[in-house]
């Protein structure tokens, strides 16, 4: 697999992995993501992904305001610069959905500690909630390039983050893994500006001749 290249950043998947790769539950093609071929639609148009509610009633509101929003991304230093290539990117990536999945989901199978995420009292990964994890992520993506990073926006990443602690954690496909997911630390704007930068890095790239 040749390497990822995320501006300044290289990852290129390991040719051999400690453990042999889990096989993981594909999805079908692109067009799962209903709003995969029209930047223009909305989150809320996607009524057909289980556990997806982003711009709905069913979405608790953020402790996190927008202002505070703004204030981390001036110390990002975040501008419209960022933003625009971050719209830009969204029909690069619309089509390549499930090629992005599967190097994403091939990681994941490759390293145990990341597969315990989903992996059921009997010792084995739950082929159904990597299905439907997969799907909400494949989304997850589109949004973040779509991102206008208003209070709808900010609300449903607070509720993906507390599907990730044990407020939330399966219970959104009734599942029975792992009850929490550890973040490492220190967690914060650091690790967020890394992901952001690299993201912006690639996608300009991509607009440069």
């Amino acid at each position: 697999m040749p390497p990822l290249a995320t501006g300044n950043y290289v990852w290129t998947a390991p040719i051999t992995a400690p453990h042999p790769p889990t096989r993981l539950p594909k999805t079908g093609k692109s067009s799962e993501h209903p709003t995969a071929t029209d930047p223009r639609k909305t989150p809320t148009a996607v009524t057909t992904i289980p556990g997806y509610i982003y711009g709905t009633d069913k979405v608790p509101g953020s402790p996190v305001s927008v202002d505070e929003v703004e204030l981390i991304k001036a110390t990002l230093l975040f501008g419209e610069d960022d933003r625009d290539a971050l719209r830009n990117s969204s029909e690069i990536l619309a089509p390549q959905i499930e090629a992005i999945l599967d190097v994403w989901y091939g990681f994941v199978g490759a390293n145990p500690h990341l597969l315990a995420a989903f992996t059921g009292p009997d010792g084995e990964p739950d082929q159904a909630y990597l299905a439907a994890v997969r799907r909400r992520f494949g989304q997850w993506i589109l949004d973040t390039a779509r991102a206008e990073f208003d209070q709808a926006w900010l609300d449903y990443q607070h509720e993906i983050g507390v599907r990730h602690t044990r407020r939330g954690k399966n219970r959104t496909d009734g599942v029975r893994a792992a009850d929490h997911i550890p973040l490492p630390r220190p967690a914060g704007p650091d690790a967020f500006s890394l992901l952001v930068r690299a993201l912006v890095g690639t996608i300009r790239g991509a607009f440069e001749p």
